[in-house]
């Protein structure tokens, strides 16, 4: 289990689950929105959210309208909170897309400067500040793979990283085609080449939204240069 720990901390991390759960105590000062499963969250300079129940993500959007996926946020996380501090707004924009239905609750931008809520809540803070770090460390990880690595390193690494998180060799992948071109910001015909490369290989059998199968291990671990 510690050989994986070790390698864990060198895939990127494209999801976040439960990071901000004690946010809950103060749901009674949010505004409660439902997204259905498809709907854009649209963003708010002056508020950000906390995603109470449901799936988001993160995309940027260039302005010629191209997109990559960044994040993805389950349950308990606050989310929004870019739209606080992104100042290139003309170039690139944050879209957060609810991939299944959710409830989000919106506080005002000012409650995090103000001194008095800090006082009152310094713990609410202190994980804000963490989950920051999270998301910090999980875009540069992800930027400095794409100027190191291969392509098919990098996808290698994300498989090795599902793997780890479902505990075995065979489980449900949950990522489309489409999707997983859109996180690598690559074309579509280049991701189906790197995924029969890896069949080819014995690396992975099925590779579905349904199902993921990792046939050789080793071999992953090998090609995502673990």
């Amino acid at each position: 289990m510690e050989k994986n720990d070790d390698l864990q901390k060198f895939v990127p991390v494209y999801e976040l689950n439960g990071v901000n759960q004690i946010w809950e105590k103060l749901l009674f000062k949010g505004i409660k929105k439902n997204y259905s499963k498809g709907s854009v969250i649209e963003g708010n300079k002056d508020m950000f959210g906390y995603l109470y129940r449901g799936k988001i993500r993160l995309s940027a959007i260039t302005a010629q309208g191209k997109e990559r996926i960044i994040l993805y946020m389950k349950n308990g996380c606050i989310c929004t909170e870019i739209n606080l501090f992104h100042s290139y707004h003309d170039m690139y924009s944050a879209e957060f897309l609810a991939m299944t239905d959710c409830i989000i609750y919106f506080f005002p931008k000012e409650m995090l400067s103000d001194v008095e809520f800090t006082k009152q809540y310094p713990e609410l803070i202190t994980n804000l500040v963490k989950s920051l770090s999270y998301k910090a460390g999980a875009f540069f990880s992800q930027l400095s793979e794409k100027t190191e690595l291969t392509f098919i390193a990098q996808l290698c690494r994300f498989l090795y990283r599902q793997y780890l998180q479902a505990g075995s060799s065979t489980f449900k992948f949950g990522f489309s085609q489409i999707e997983l071109a859109l996180m690598f910001n690559i074309h579509r015909n280049t991701l189906c080449r790197g995924i029969s490369f890896l069949r080819n290989e014995g690396v992975i059998g099925k590779c579905t939204k349904n199902c993921l199968e990792i046939t050789d291990l080793g071999r992953l671990e090998e090609l995502a240069q673990l």
